[in-house]
C-alpha cells in the first residue's frame, strides 16, 4: 500500500509540475502577443483618428456652406414659403370648420332619432297605464289585493274588488265554473 502511495503522490507531483509549466508557457506567449500587437494597434487608432479628422473638417465645411446658401434665399421664395403656409393654415381651418358644421348636424339629427324613440315609448306607456286600461272599458279584479288572472283560482264565498275607470265595488263568489 505504501508502494501505491508514493506512486500516486509522484504522479501528482509530475501533473501540477507540468500544469505549471504550461501555464507559466501561456503567460509568455500572451505577453509576446501583446508586446506584439501593440505597435499596430497604436497605428490603426492613430489612423483611425486621422479619418475621423478628415471627416469633421468635411462636415464643417458643408455646414458652413449650407449656412451660406441659407442665407441666400431670395426674398420671393420667402414670400411664397410663408403664402403657403397661410394658404395650408387657412385650408385645415375650413376643414376644422367643417367638420365642426358636420358634428353639429349629426348631434341635432341623433337628438331628434332620439326624441321620437322616447315620445313613442312614452305613447305605449300611455296606452298600457292601467288608468287608460280602465278608461277603455277594462277591469282589474283582485283578491286579498292580488289581482286575478284565471278564474279557476276563485272559490266560492270569496270576496273579490274589482275596480272601474269610476270606481270600484267589493263582490262575494257565489258559483264557480
Amino acid at each position: 500500500m505504501n508502494d501505491a502511495e508514493n506512486l500516486i503522490s509522484e504522479l501528482s507531483t509530475a501533473v501540477s509540475d507540468q500544469a505549471k509549466r504550461m501555464l507559466e508557457e501561456s503567460v509568455r506567449k500572451t505577453e509576446t502577443a501583446m508586446l506584439r500587437l501593440a505597435p499596430i494597434t497604436r497605428i490603426m487608432i492613430s489612423g483611425i483618428r486621422e479619418q475621423l479628422s478628415s471627416v469633421a473638417i468635411e462636415m464643417t465645411r458643408t455646414g458652413k456652406s449650407f449656412l451660406a446658401k441659407a442665407n441666400s434665399i431670395p426674398e420671393n421664395q420667402k414670400q411664397r414659403i410663408s403664402s403657403g403656409s397661410y394658404s395650408i393654415i387657412a385650408q385645415k381651418g375650413t376643414t376644422l370648420k367643417h367638420g365642426k358644421e358636420l358634428l353639429a348636424a349629426m348631434t341635432r339629427n341623433n337628438i331628434a332619432v332620439i326624441h321620437s324613440r322616447l315620445t313613442g315609448f312614452n305613447n305605449s306607456l300611455k296606452m298600457l297605464d292601467p288608468v287608460n286600461v280602465l278608461k277603455r272599458g277594462y277591469t282589474i279584479t283582485s283578491i286579498n289585493g292580488k289581482i286575478i288572472k284565471k278564474g279557476k283560482t276563485l272559490r266560492k264565498d270569496d270576496m273579490i274588488d274589482t275596480r272601474f275607470s269610476d270606481g270600484a265595488i267589493s263582490s262575494k263568489v257565489v258559483k264557480t265554473a
